[in-house]
Order: structure tokens, then C-alpha cells, then sequence
């Protein structure tokens, strides 16, 4: 009987301790510096790609039954181009919230703000939306 109360508080705890751990997850702080890393990131990984791929579209857009895997190819899809130019609408409109709601902090005195984990996790997530589209369509 002792064991199964020991197991049981062990349980518990555990339990607790995770909850914790998924709060401060959830409601980290944010400061300019996590932002600017994370558009530092899709600067490298998403924008310079699709930007090399848009101006290939402007040279050499596929016509009729051409095709092409990636943007080493002979021509630019106009379909994955407005793919590209979609998701980083989303990801303009997330750093736009993240970034508003920093500068309210910002004003308010603060200099870090939390609270703010969800803004930043669909910022986060629509970064990786927009990498993974690049990356499906060979876009590099």
C-alpha cells in the first residue's frame, strides 16, 4: 500500500512539475532580439531563395508543358511564385502582431514583454510554413 501512495505522489508531482514546465513554455519572454533572430533565420532560409526565384519567373517564365522541379531549372512556375509571395504575406502579418505588441510593451516601460507566446508562435509556425513551401517545390 506505501508503494502504491509513493507512486502516486510521484505522479502527482511529476504532473505539477510539467505543468510548470508547459507554462513557462507558453509564456516565455519575448524582447526585439527573439524577433530579429527569428526574421534574421527566414531572411536566410526563405526570402533570399524566393527572391532568386521570382526573378527567374521575370526572365524565364514556364510556358505550355514545361516544367521544373526547382530554381536551377530552365523556368519559374507562376503557381509556386504566388505559393512564395502567399506565405510571406502570413508571415508579415504575424511579425506585424508580434511586433505591435512588443512596441506596447516597449511604451508601457517594459523591456521584454510576455504574454506574447502566441503572437510569436504563429510567427514561428508560419516560418515553417513558408520554408516548407520553398523546400516541397525546390526553391533554394
Amino acid at each position: 500500500m506505501r508503494i502504491v501512495s509513493l507512486v502516486a505522489i510521484a505522479a502527482v508531482t511529476i504532473s505539477l512539475a510539467s505543468c510548470g514546465a508547459l507554462q513557462k513554455l507558453n509564456d516565455f519572454t519575448i524582447n526585439q532580439t527573439t524577433v530579429d533572430t527569428a526574421m534574421s533565420g527566414y531572411d536566410t532560409v526563405f526570402l533570399a531563395p524566393a527572391k532568386n526565384y521570382r526573378a527567374l519567373y521575370d526572365t524565364n517564365a514556364c510556358t505550355g508543358s514545361d516544367t521544373v522541379t526547382n530554381a536551377n531549372g530552365l523556368c519559374a512556375q507562376k503557381a509556386i511564385v504566388q505559393k512564395l509571395q502567399d506565405a510571406d504575406k502570413v508571415v508579415e502579418t504575424a511579425l506585424g502582431e508580434v511586433q505591435n505588441q512588443l512596441n506596447a510593451c516597449t511604451a508601457a516601460g517594459q523591456t521584454s514583454c510576455t504574454g506574447i507566446s502566441t503572437a510569436y508562435s504563429t510567427l514561428k509556425t508560419a516560418i515553417s510554413a513558408a520554408e516548407q513551401i520553398a523546400a516541397n517545390n525546390g526553391v533554394k
